[in-house]
């Protein structure tokens, strides 16, 4: 099931920019001189609009995969220095070659075995590249996990130059699977109805009896409310499991926007992405949390408390 930057992937969409050939797959591993984009193909019109006011910028993109958006972005941006990252460690020998074959490979400067989380790593990183030059972009398409991105997010939004702006893909596709498995489990008419719900029946069954189980709490919360016994016991866990879905942060975002401040100037959102512009406001990338920007009076994101500092 895709969703926002990943939905309609084709591989039959495959399209050339300077002689390197992309092809929009999920599964498809990248080849010499044919990269792999984990987006659909309207999402290049998107990129081209997103990046016409940069000339030569600075750029970051969380999340590599097969290469195919990094070598993406570079020929369109024709960057000053872009570097990306990927959690996983092996190199995606087919973009390396593809940066060197189009002399990107200067401006151009992958990592890999790098986890968007880690603060330090993610620091040290950036220090190295770019020095005390400002951003210009940083994409976010990563882990699309909250606590994950909300650490990037605090480590390089305030590295971006005023007008600089801050992409996060996919925001809404935790929503969406949960929606889609929602439908699935009470819809009779879905075709895999029965098998989802004998699946849930087995999770459940096996998390009720293992009390050490991660999920036993939430296994027993679940039941005691569908027969109206009320929630989980005084210190148990929520039945949410305590990690709230990516698109928590666009809240959060949002409500930075309902406050007087100006870290930020402007949020916009589709189903594609968030995209924050930095406003002109000085801030510390050692202390700047992005709890700090969006004070809850209304307890709208109380169902979700955020991790500790």
């Amino acid at each position: 099931m895709g969703e926002g930057a990943g939905t309609d992937i084709d591989q039959d969409d495959r399209f050339e920019i300077d002689g390197l050939e992309f092809v929009p797959s999920w599964y498809r591993p990248s080849q010499p001189g044919s990269l792999t984009l984990l987006k659909g193909i309207h999402m290049v019109a998107r990129y081209e609009r997103l990046l016409a006011p940069f000339d030569r910028p600075r750029m970051v993109e969380l999340g590599i995969s097969q290469g195919g958006s990094v070598a993406l972005l570079a020929l369109l941006a024709r960057p000053e220095r872009f570097v990306a990252v990927e959690l996983s460690p092996d190199p995606v020998v087919p973009l390396l070659d593809a940066l060197r074959d189009h002399h990107l490979a200067d401006a151009v400067k992958p990592y890999f075995g790098v986890d968007q989380a880690d603060r330090d790593r993610l620091t040290r990183i950036v220090a190295d590249e770019f020095g005390d030059d400002p951003l210009d972009l940083v994409v976010d398409d990563a882990s699309h996990r909250y606590d994950e991105t909300v650490a990037s997010f605090e480590v390089l939004f305030p590295r971006l130059r005023p007008g600089g702006v801050y992409v996060i893909e996919d925001w809404t596709g935790q929503d969406q699977v949960a929606d889609h498995a929602v439908a699935t489990l009470t819809d009779p008419g879905s075709p895999r109805h029965a098998e989802a719900n004998e699946e849930l029946r087995r999770h459940l069954e096996a998390a009720l009896a293992d009390p050490t189980s991660p999920l036993h709490h939430q296994a027993r919360a679940a039941i005691d409310q569908a027969v109206g016994q009320g929630g989980p016991p005084a210190g148990d866990a929520p039945v949410h499991g305590g990690r709230p879905p990516v698109s928590r942060i666009a809240l959060e975002l949002a409500l930075a926007r309902a406050v007087p401040g100006d870290a930020l100037t402007e949020v916009r959102l589709d189903e594609n992405w968030v995209e924050v512009t930095r406003g002109p406001a000085a801030l510390d990338p050692a202390t700047f949390r992005l709890a700090d920007l969006c004070p809850d009076h209304y307890g709208l994101l109380t169902a979700f408390p955020p991790p500790p500092a």
